[in-house]
């Protein structure tokens, strides 16, 4: 057993990756057993960094086993012999087999994110926990909280008691000179259901009703009347107190305490204490000297008793204002309940869980279960643990995983590995608690052995003068931003080695203020435009550069921009399959035959037209001509420009067919179309779980359209635009970090859980409130709370900094504002702020410039260069007007037919190429199925020929290369059970394959549609499918490859 477990401090760009790896082979090729890695579990944020971890294990076990040609400038090999004190032989030996054996199982190489491992641990207690076993997850959950709070919305009129709720809590609202609306604050507050930062409190109110509520209403109210009441009453005494002593306004200074009592007696109670007068009244300071010295005796006399009324009045206008906090969140929080019970029949009608649910589920549920018992639901006891981003882990996930991980550690040969940088937590808003990671650190730890911290000190992502800068900024920053003594020192120290990759550029650029919002993004989006070009001058390719924004609306208006000069983008925008015009032409089509009354369906297949077809008719003219046709005159109107399309054949079809053949009819993609594609995925997927009415999928699709993506094709040379959130474990030749403005502290709709005494508030122990600088005088509680929400506020949007300004490899560009005021100080709570006070501690700010440089840009090594060209493929539809095939389910009637016959000859040619790997295979097993009496003299002769004409064929031969690893009919069990078993996949590197399917009739639209799905598989494991190939016997060898 060992006496400790790994904790890696990871900054950015710090090799952690490659350390992981090397701690898992460790334990690979150390254990007995080549398939040890059944029980390790490699747990990580995002799918992406997932296929990643796999793909860098499969990608380092091949390098050990070609040692021979890899051995010398190998720092993985040199490690883990180093480590183990294993050989060449014998490292390169285990790693083949450990890579075979992984290669067959490969469902069994557990690395996952938290949310898929723990929707694992769900669907194996699914029957303990009354689930049914066939649920599926949804990942938006925001869509269904909106449909929650319709339908709860729609109830009113029919509950009586909710109705009134809901009726108050309008009228509250226009009381309170806001719109009556309350659809979007019930939305707003729906979302405290999904938050994991939410589940106790309101779990808590969950046992409340409506009645709970209205009492704690009244009760509020009447002490807010009391206390106010109080408040005027002593503001009034105290006016009173100085007028009888015979003072005047003006014997006070500025006059600001009269002024001051006048507004509490008139109760005005906003922005009281937003000046220094609680000072000066404290400090004695009320007067002018030039006062005469007897009143100014009269004033120092009743000094004390002036400062004594001012902090009690205070302490009392902070409690009434408390009150009202909690009135302002007491009648949508009322509701919440009933918010929930909606979003329950939903999930119940759906056969759904949340994805934001699990956690909850297995804390709540699970967790107590003996560790053995889970592992022995799961069917595999893990020995070894890997966390990766734990700093981003919530305490549910970390509280589930640790029953586990304490039963493991109490065996031998058992470990635990976690990696994490507390200078890259992000993810507070989600439940992310990045204390945890510091905890542990600090050995204040969860199990009974130590951890033992290991610094990953050395940066291997960015170029020298990147990381001298990025060391300089947040050593100088941490001086003065952060409250927290702690999270100064996590800064502090985190100086990162270069890794003598010298060279590199930062550009601060500093632009003058600019009052007019348009004005101002006009003049960051033509500076960020001609840093693209400047780049493209120094070689860079489109796709070397990503642009950082802080907000998804940033991102569009940039992006908005650089489509109006020609610059092409990938953005979140961008990636939305409702983005194509095809997309959405089809969907026009679709709504046009389902509802021919509906004109704006029409109009929009119209405009298509006329746009796509280069038509030379005037588009009003073309527009009148068809704008007024029923369906069947307007389809027809359509052959004028050689488009035929049948609307008959459509509401014949099934879904899938019906969009196929829209795709067909109106030539809408001959080439590959990865937007049409993915919608002919989104449409297959919802066809398999739904009976696949056209209008109820035309609803499904837009109430999941901004939710849409296809994947961001690897080869497209474009600017990425994307959010800091987004870019965290990237990087880029260049990054342009653009509105680099945020002040720290602003936020928005922020609400903090304040603690109570129950009997005081009709048995609440908790009551939500909204998060403002009055906070800070709530008692202290309030105070405490204020001090913390500050405090992680800092960190959040430092960090939030750090990991914008560390994803830089050659270049880093900053765009920001000029904050400084009018005294020639800059506003230390904004990015902008920080920039310029670095740029004068050392001494390098200048008013008039603009742009501020360290290092030196260098031109791009041409070679380097990644050329546009992409291979096109042809976008391969097979609707069934043009096969023109019907299948007759009543196949019995065929039996002793040629059909029959045909059949056979198909599954014995499946047969033979499942045992052929090569050439060298053919002989044997067509002499073996020669002497099971399978084959006569005449068959072994013609499948002789046949699989000959195959591996030999141009095509395929290098497929059949007996130096490549292939697997023939190798059974894949996927995560929901279900089986799939490719014909042939054949490696030509560690992570690229081809997938072959033979097919000895005539091919269908089916037989793309299977192994497209065979492709959509073995992506998700990590795999990149350089080919589809279909090989058919029908009457000749044809190959297809798609």
């Amino acid at each position: 057993m060992k006496h400790f477990y790994n904790i890696y401090n990871a900054s950015a760009g710090s090799g952690k990756t490659f350390n992981l790896v090397k701690e898992y082979l460790k334990i690979l090729l150390t254990d007995n057993q080549i398939d040890s890695y059944k029980n390790i579990l490699s747990i990580t944020f995002t799918n992406k960094a997932v296929n990643e971890m796999k793909s860098r294990i499969i990608e380092s076990l091949n390098q050990l086993t070609k040692i021979e040609t890899n051995e010398k400038n190998n720092p993985l090999l040199n490690s883990i012999k180093k480590e183990t004190d294993l050989n060449n032989e014998e490292i390169q030996l285990k790693s083949i087999s450990i890579l075979k054996s992984i290669l067959i199982n490969y469902a069994s190489f557990d690395v996952s994110t938290i949310d898929k491992f723990t929707q694992k641990i769900i669907r194996n207690f699914a029957y303990e926990i009354k689930l049914p076993v066939n649920y599926e997850v949804e990942i938006k959950a925001n869509d269904l909280l909106e449909e929650s709070t319709a339908k709860l919305i729609s109830r009113a009129g029919v509950d009586m008691k909710l109705t009134k709720a809901l009726i108050n809590f309008s009228f509250e609202k226009s009381s309170n000179d806001k719109s009556w609306d309350i659809e979007y604050d019930l939305n707003n507050i729906s979302k405290l259901l999904l938050n994991e930062n939410h589940f106790d409190q309101i779990s808590e109110i969950g046992v409340k009703n409506l009645e709970d509520f209205e009492i704690l209403k009244k009760q509020i109210d009447h002490n807010k009347i009391k206390i106010q009441s109080e408040i005027v009453n002593e503001a009034t005494d105290c006016l009173n107190l100085i007028y009888s002593k015979g003072l005047d306004d003006s014997d006070f200074l500025s006059q600001a305490l009269p002024k001051h009592l006048k507004k509490v007696k008139s109760k005005k109670f906003n922005a009281l204490y937003s000046s220094q007068l609680e000072s000066k009244i404290k400090n004695g300071i009320l007067y002018k000297k030039a006062l005469a010295d007897d009143k100014k005796s009269i004033i120092d006399s009743i000094s004390d008793e002036l400062y004594s009324i001012f902090t009690v009045l205070k302490k009392k206008i902070f409690k009434f204002k408390f009150y009202e906090n909690i009135q302002s969140n007491n009648r949508p929080l009322s509701i919440l309940k009933h918010i929930n019970s909606e979003l329950e029949i939903i999930k119940k009608e759906k056969n759904i869980i949340l994805i934001s649910e699990f956690n909850k589920i297995v804390n709540n549920q699970i967790k107590n279960q003996p560790a053995l018992f889970i592992y022995e639901k799961i069917g595999v006891k893990y020995k070894h643990f890997f966390i990766d981003e734990f700093q981003d882990t919530s305490k549910l996930q970390w509280n589930n995983l640790i029953p586990l991980i304490e039963n493991s550690l109490s065996s031998e040969n058992s470990s635990l590995s976690i990696s994490g940088d507390i200078k890259q937590a992000i993810y507070r808003w989600r439940g992310g608690e990045p204390e945890q990671l510091l905890k542990l650190c600090n050995n204040n730890t969860d199990f009974f052995i130590k951890s033992r911290v290991v610094d990953l000190e050395t940066n291997y992502r960015s170029r020298d003068e990147i990381i001298k800068f990025n060391n300089s900024l947040f050593t100088h920053i941490s001086q003065f931003v952060f409250t927290s003594d702690i999270h100064k020192n996590i800064y502090n120290n985190c100086q990162q080695e270069s890794n003598n990759n010298l060279g590199g550029y930062v550009g601060i650029n500093i632009l003058k203020n600019i009052d007019s919002t348009d004005e101002k993004e006009d003049t960051y989006n033509l500076r960020l435009y001609q840093i693209i070009l400047d780049s493209l001058k120094n070689n860079y390719a489109l796709r070397d550069i990503c642009i950082l924004v802080r907000t998804n609306d940033q991102g569009i208006k940039i992006s908005d921009f650089l489509n109006k000069k020609d610059i092409d983008i990938i953005s979140s925008e961008t990636l939305l399959i409702s983005k194509s015009e095809e997309v959405e032409f089809i969907i026009a089509i679709l709504k046009f035959c389902s509802q021919p009354k509906l004109t704006n369906s029409k109009l929009d297949i119209i405009n298509y037209l006329h746009r796509k077809n280069n038509l030379k008719t005037y588009k009003h003219t073309f527009i009148k001509r068809l704008i007024t046709k029923n369906k069947k005159d307007f389809f027809k109107e359509l052959h004028k420009i050689n488009l035929y399309f049948d609307y008959n054949i459509l509401t014949k079809s099934s879904l899938y067919e019906a969009i196929e053949y829209v795709i067909y009819a109106f030539k809408l993609s001959n080439k590959s179309n990865n937007y049409i594609q993915s919608f002919l995925d989104f449409a297959f997927d919802y066809s398999n779980k739904n009976f696949a009415n056209i209008l109820d999928f035309i609803s499904h699709y837009e109430s999941k359209k901004d939710n849409l993506s296809i994947v961001s094709p690897e080869e497209s040379d474009a600017v990425k635009v994307m959010t800091i959130h987004k870019s965290k474990g990237l990087e880029f030749p260049v990054v342009i970090y653009a509105y680099a403005d945020i002040d720290i502290y602003k936020e928005k709709d922020a609400k903090e859980w304040y603690p109570v005494i129950g009997d005081e508030f009709n048995g609440f122990n908790n009551l939500l409130l909204n998060f403002n600088k009055d906070f800070e005088f709530f008692g202290e509680v309030g105070n405490s709370i204020y001090e913390t929400h500050l405090m992680n506020l800092e960190l959040d949007n430092i960090n939030l900094l750090y990991v914008a300004l560390t994803r830089a490899q050659d270049e880093l560009h900053i765009i920001c504002s000029n904050s400084i005021n009018n005294k020639g100080e800059e506003n230390l709570k904004k990015y902008s702020g920080m920039f310029i006070n670095y740029l004068k501690k050392n001494n390098l700010w200048e008013e008039n410039k603009e742009t501020f440089d360290f290092g030196e840009k260098i031109k791009k090594n041409i070679s380097n260069k990644i050329s546009n060209a992409s291979l096109i493929d042809d976008f391969i539809i097979n609707p069934k007007e043009i096969h023109k095939i019907n299948i007759d389910a009543k196949s019995a009637k065929f039996w002793g037919t040629s059909l029959e016959k045909a059949t056979n000859n198909g599954n014995l040619l499946h047969e033979i190429m499942s045992k052929i790997s090569s050439n060298n295979d053919l002989e044997k097993v067509l002499q073996n199925l020669y002497d099971d009496g399978r084959l006569d003299k005449e068959l072994k002769e013609k499948y002789c020929s046949l699989v000959t004409e195959i591996i030999n064929h141009e095509k395929l031969s290098c497929y059949y290369n007996p130096d490549l690893i292939s697997f023939n009919e190798k059974e894949i069990i996927l995560k929901n059970n279900e089986p799939i078993r490719p014909d042939r996949i054949v490696f030509s590197s560690e992570k690229e394959i081809s997938i072959i399917d033979y097919k000895t009739g005539k091919v269908k639209k089916g037989d793309y549609t299977q192994i497209n799905y065979y492709e959509k598989v073995l992506v998700e494991m990590g795999y990149i499918v350089q080919n589809k190939i279909i090989v058919n016997t029908l009457n000749n060898v044809e190959v297809i490859i798609f």
